[in-house]
């Protein structure tokens, strides 16, 4: 996925201005059962919006669901433009949604605080089965705010470790071999060769979010991602700090700056947002650009967009690791304004079923039509069908819910993908705050002037459209102004706290 990260918490500064969720109910008439008895939620997922073989996928799903638990679903997605708006709307008002896709860079904290989403800890016990056992109980942590779950997180990779996605044809075109990469700077002479050779190439893609800046989420997690500027180291320290005091911080800005004068970046990357720039990835214009990686994550690309990739750690000194961020980054949490939450968690419960079958629908949508088996787990695309003409193509795997590591393997896909990533998941650094989760209450003005005047000057830095010596006098006097340093002084005292409650 993608991640994660700050992709949507641009817009926090509006929706901190927003009024707090309001009701646990709602006037606009859901239905809550049939004639038959058959109780009907709603699950709001992240995933592309138009596709023709939703319903199709949705009428098989509610054929087991309403067998093994007389329920029905209505499946509703809205892509990365809209759905942290859709989202804000529909819990502050009240809108009846069962179940929620949710995450930590999506305001998570934020709308538990507003009393948007049910504390689970019951439902979890009585109708949490598969849940329970196919779950690391230290997984569960990470959503835990004031000693209560509002969230089942995804179990799937729950390490992080930023790197890059290549473009596998045009990288065995001209012999290259990125087996020395050992920081962002060493991918120049690649991008420089692209930027010679294919003129309608963009060697590296980027936006306002995924630019060589972002790499310092290998050293800084995203606990608290309300705020650019501010930094919680991954592991030795747990000071908190304005990351533009960081000289490796500064140093990427300086690389990403000197990436945008040498053109190895789309010219727009200081205006573009993530997710405006995926038709260059589908045409196959782009070389490069930024991904979480995990084992299997190049073989995912490439069933995405339809071709061939390598992936490449641009840090391989620093260790994948485990933190509130990542076990956040993707979850289902059930509204406040559920009329059914023990239906909804029996079908956040189903999706860890072992048999895998309605996980396998959301995740591929329906055999012989979006995909033909060629063995018990993995399968390919059906002859005549494309990663571009697929009715039910390009769905967030990771944002599914339930327990990805049940979910079929792509033919191009190694047959132990999952037991890799049970071993990178095991192998990785678990950083001292696992639990930790921001109460942004005490600083919600100061959170949203400083996150006003980042949206002026950040995304211009990290894109390098901005040269850092031309603003960061007046962005930094901004800052002050604003009250960053109440902000860090505020998440330091509870860092501080955490740290000692958990001794």
């Amino acid at each position: 996925m993608t991640t994660f990260k700050r992709l949507l918490g641009v817009s926090l500064a509006a929706f901190m201005a927003a009024s707090v969720v309001t009701g646990c109910s709602s006037s606009n008439g859901n239905k809550s059962s049939n004639a038959n008895g058959t109780t009907e939620i709603t699950a709001w997922f992240l995933a592309p919006a138009k596709l023709t073989g939703k319903q199709a996928v949705q009428d098989e799903v509610n054929k087991i669901l309403e067998k093994r638990y007389n329920i029905k679903v209505k499946l509703v997605y809205y892509d990365w433009d809209s759905y942290q708006n859709k989202a804000k709307l529909a819990l502050s008002g009240g809108e009846p949604v069962d179940v929620m896709f949710t995450a930590g860079w999506n305001n998570y904290s934020t709308f538990v605080g507003q009393g948007a989403f049910q504390p689970l800890d019951d439902l979890l016990e009585k109708y949490g089965q598969y849940i329970k056992k196919y779950i690391n109980p230290e997984y569960l942590k990470g959503p835990v705010i004031s000693g209560k779950l509002y969230a089942i997180p995804t179990n799937k990779d729950m390490a992080s470790q930023w790197g890059v996605v290549i473009n596998k044809k045009l990288a065995d075109k001209y012999h290259m071999d990125f087996s020395n990469v050992k920081k962002a700077e060493d991918l120049e002479p690649f991008l420089q060769t692209i930027k010679d050779n294919e003129p309608g190439i963009v060697p590296f893609l980027a936006d306002t979010s995924n630019n060589v800046v972002e790499f310092e989420y290998n050293k800084y997690s995203s606990e608290f991602a309300q705020v650019s500027t501010v930094g919680i180291p991954r592991f030795d320290s747990t000071k908190i700090v304005n990351i533009l005091d960081d000289e490796w911080v500064r140093h990427l800005i300086a690389v990403s700056r000197d990436f945008y004068k040498k053109g190895y970046y789309n010219s727009d990357v200081g205006t573009a947002q993530s997710g405006q720039k995926d038709d260059y990835k589908r045409q196959q214009k782009a070389f490069m650009w930024m991904e979480q990686l995990k084992p299997g994550k190049a073989e995912e690309e490439a069933n995405t967009y339809g071709y061939e990739f390598y992936q490449c750690v641009v840090y391989p000194d620093i260790p994948q690791s485990v933190t509130t961020a990542e076990l956040t980054n993707s979850m289902l949490s059930i509204p406040h304004s559920s009329k059914h939450p023990e239906a909804a968690m029996k079908f956040i419960n189903e999706l860890f079923n072992p048999d895998a079958k309605v996980q396998n629908l959301l995740a591929f949508g329906i055999e012989n039509k979006n995909y033909v088996k060629v063995s018990d787990n993995q399968i390919k695309l059906p002859d005549g069908v494309t990663a571009q003409t697929n009715t039910y193509g390009g769905i967030y795997t990771w944002a599914m819910g339930g327990n990805q590591l049940n979910d079929y393997l792509w033919s191009n896909e190694s047959p132990d993908k999952w037991e890799k990533m049970d071993k990178w998941n095991k192998e990785a650094k678990v950083s001292k705050l696992i639990g930790f989760n921001y109460d942004t209450s005490k600083v919600q003005n100061e959170i949203a002037a400083v996150q006003n005047v980042n949206s002026q000057y950040w995304a211009g830095i990290a894109s390098g459209a901005k040269e850092l010596s031309s603003v960061e006098k007046i962005y930094r006097e901004k800052l002050k102004t604003a009250g960053l340093q109440k902000i860090i002084d505020d998440v330091q005292s509870q860092v501080d706290a955490f740290l000692a409650s958990n001794k």
